[in-house]
């Protein structure tokens, strides 16, 4: 018989526990690297996506009163979809959020018991003051309503 030795059965373990955390830690690595990539084209297209809704979201125009107070604004809406949770601003104060469908849209500021016309109620817009619409916390339109 040959006399020849092999490798102890603790060291054996130890090899093979060491392969396995090496192993683990090139996967770890790879997904890690594989998840930033994914996050990072998420994030420019959907920075593509507000850029794009800012040209075809636009605020077109808006109606004054003899006291110079804003009654209605006109919206437009260049997607097919609906935008849900679209959130108005004057001034940089939040006023309400509302689904915008497609196409154009009047959104009548003064007529009692409309959402907007109740948010509005503590704070009339007037000409000079600043309307913006944003969506996902970014500003999709904006506009300086003058009369």
């Amino acid at each position: 018989m040959l006399n020849k030795k092999g490798v102890s059965p603790v060291i054996a373990v130890v090899m093979l526990l060491l392969i396995v955390v090496v192993m683990v830690g090139g996967v770890f690595v790879w997904m890690q690297t594989m998840q930033e990539d994914i996050e990072g084209a998420g994030q420019e297209q959907m920075k593509e996506f507000i850029e794009q809704a800012g040209q075809e979201i636009t605020i077109e125009s808006h109606s004054c009163d003899e006291d110079d107070n804003i009654t209605s604004v006109s919206l437009y809406n260049g997607h097919d979809d609906t935008w849900e949770d679209v959130a108005m601003y004057i001034n940089g104060g939040f006023v309400d959020e509302f689904d915008m469908e497609p196409g154009r849209e009047t959104l009548d500021l003064e007529s009692p018991g409309t959402d907007i016309s109740t948010a509005l109620s503590e704070q009339d817009p007037v000409s000079g003051d600043t309307l913006s619409l944003t969506w996902g916390g970014d500003t999709v339109a904006s506009r300086n309503l003058g009369c």
